[in-house]
């Protein structure tokens, strides 16, 4: 019970903070093969299963970025890619020489990817920030697109 209600409280939490949610599809069976115990006790997929279902009774907006989607050892600053094993934690990247965590660079790719996967279907636009949008932390300012799907127009026959 302790680990639904941290699920709970960790998804209400995320939900709260955010208009988008993009969460990366994992196999957590195939992890399991690897990492064994260390996966099966974690709660990540409950985590996004209560966001998916919170987001969306919100009306907010969920996205799932495919599996194939390359997300650890991409570089957060110029998007080069590199192979890490799973000891390395950080790496040093060949392009640009950032020093950066792999964990923090692979969140940073993720919603980078949902961010071009939302603008390219159509369901988002970027649009500047007004006056009162304005912040000392830079936030990115989406609105939904005008036409939603299936509402576009309809040629006469």
């Amino acid at each position: 019970r302790q680990r639904l209600d941290f699920a709970h409280k960790i998804s209400r939490q995320i939900t709260n903070e955010n208009d988008i949610l993009v969460f990366e599809d994992l196999n957590v069976k195939g992890m399991q093969k690897f990492n064994g115990s260390m996966v099966a006790d974690n709660v990540m997929g409950l985590i996004t299963q209560l966001s998916k279902y919170k987001t969306e009774l919100e009306g907010k907006l969920y996205h799932e970025i495919g599996r194939f989607e390359k997300s650890t050892g991409v570089c957060s600053e110029c998007g080069q890619h590199h192979v890490l094993t799973l000891n390395d934690r950080n790496f040093t990247c060949t392009a640009c020489e950032t020093n950066q965590s792999r964990d923090l660079s692979a969140a940073k790719s993720i919603a980078k990817t949902g961010e071009f996967d939302l603008i390219a279907a159509g369901i988002v636009a970027r649009v500047p920030p007004t006056s009162q949008q304005k912040s000392a932390i830079k936030t990115k300012v989406f609105e939904l697109s005008k036409f939603a799907v299936g509402t576009e127009k309809k040629e006469a026959a």
